[in-house]
């Protein structure tokens, strides 16, 4: 008789605590519920490839390269970079959105010189959907700013002479709406071309994250 009231108390206790567990998760689900309306996934990407001009010679022609090619160019010989920066946005759903974007040049003698040259300014480019491709191509003049170069070292003389390089920032702001989200991102592409050396390599520096990355409210 005993070990039946036993039973039955314990069913009781199993029951109470399983009543408790469900409850708990009910309220936690409509937490979680309410306090994300909307929510969208997105994925950033963007880089650039390049092509070399060479003034008139018997050893190069003109080539087209991409941002990880590792390769050494003769300063000497370029007469103008061309740079085509790419820049995407893929949603998992369609939204609305206004692209600003900006192209700038700066020549920079290690810390002594950083002068900029604005190529374009605060463009403004709108979208609806779920995927948007902007391509920007950045005519780079490099045998005049070697030019430039070459007369402040003359003008400053050789204790301001050191590394100096063109970087060229292609500056996006991403504003979406969606539903009920208003979000703003910001992403910058750089391309660094050495102009001091006589033998270049170009780089890039971004600061976009490839990964999956989710606006919600």
């Amino acid at each position: 008789m005993k070990n039946k009231k036993r039973i039955i108390i314990y069913i009781f206790y199993f029951i109470i605590i399983f009543i408790s567990i469900f409850i708990s998760t009910l309220f936690t689900f409509k937490n979680v519920h309410n306090k994300v309306k909307s929510s969208i996934e997105y994925l950033t990407q963007g880089g650039f490839n390049y092509t070399v001009e060479y003034k008139d010679n018997n050893f190069y022609s003109n080539e087209t390269y991409n941002d990880s090619s590792k390769v050494e160019l003769p300063g000497k010989l370029i007469n103008k970079i061309n740079v085509n920066f790419d820049y995407h946005l893929n949603f998992s759903d369609a939204v609305k959105s206004d692209i600003i974007y900006s192209v700038n040049t700066r020549l920079v003698v290690e810390d002594k010189l950083k002068k900029s040259y604005p190529i374009e300014t605060n463009q403004i480019d709108d979208f609806q959907g779920k995927s948007y491709d902007l391509n920007y191509i950045a005519e780079i003049d490099y045998s005049h700013y070697k030019e430039i170069y070459n007369e402040y070292i003359n003008e400053m003389g050789e204790a301001y002479s050191g590394k100096a390089y063109l970087l060229i920032e292609f500056t996006i702001l991403n504003k979406v709406t969606y539903q009920e989200l208003d979000s703003k991102d910001s992403n910058i592409i750089k391309a660094i071309i050495p102009i001091s050396e006589d033998l270049i390599s170009i780089t890039k520096n971004s600061d976009i994250n490839t990964n999956k990355k989710y606006i919600e409210k």
